[in-house]
Parts: structure tokens; sequence; C-alpha cells
């Protein structure tokens, strides 16, 4: 039988985590410009807290039903 070649991936190798500091984290999650990626941020952030809102006063109008 043929031996598999087995190869190790290290997530922390030092070349990963050289990359990651040189690279700001706009570039890294596909954005042009750091401004636009904070906005995406907040909208998120905005949109989660909505979700969390909607989902308390459902609970609210089902208990009052």
């Amino acid at each position: 039988m043929v031996k598999q070649l087995e190869l190790e991936f290290k997530p922390d190798s030092e070349i990963i985590r050289k990359l990651k500091k040189e690279i700001p984290d706009f570039k890294r999650h596909g954005f042009q410009s750091d401004e636009d990626w904070k906005k995406a941020k907040a909208e998120d952030r905005a949109w989660r807290h909505m979700e969390q809102m909607n989902k308390i006063q459902m609970k609210k109008g089902l208990k009052d039903v």
C-alpha cells in the first residue's frame, strides 16, 4: 500500500500571525475603508438589538392573550 502524505495545518503559525498583524480588519473583511467597516459593524449591532427586542415584544404579546 501507498502511504498517504499527511500535511499539518497550524492555524497559529508564525506566518499567519504576521499576516494578521499587517492586514487591517476592514481589508480582511472585504471593505474599502475603515469607515465602511465601522458603519457595517454598527448596523449589524443595531439589527441584532432590534431582533432581540422583537422577540421580547412577541413573548409579552403571547403572555397577554
